[in-house]
């Protein structure tokens, strides 16, 4: 996040607090507290509470991460060597089809 965008969200009083992060671009999430759901200050996916992983006290300890399969052949890509879920896109090892792994390919 550049200097201008930082100042902005400090300005827009955006609650970064529970330093929760998206689970598509690793950036970091505020709560909207007009929808109740954290969302990403980046890349805009909206976090909802089961991708949230709390403590004891309810509060949240980490962004679980999103399961990514191939569209081709159905292949879990997290297991890949050297899968990385924020590139933008990820060629199966099983079958080298170019997956999209972006906001866009989640549902």
């Amino acid at each position: 996040m550049s200097f201008f965008e930082s100042l902005l969200d400090a300005l827009s009083n955006k609650d970064y607090s529970d330093g929760v992060k998206c689970p598509v671009c690793n950036a970091c999430a505020y709560w909207d507290e007009d929808e109740a759901l954290w969302v990403c200050s980046s890349c805009g996916y909206e976090i909802h509470g089961d991708q949230l992983q709390l403590d004891k006290h309810g509060n949240v300890e980490k962004t679980l991460e999103i399961d990514w399969y191939c569209d081709e052949c159905g292949a879990y890509l997290n297991d890949q060597l050297n899968f990385n879920p924020y590139d933008n896109e990820w060629t199966c090892t099983e079958c080298g089809y170019v997956n999209d792994i972006t906001k866009d390919n989640v549902w």
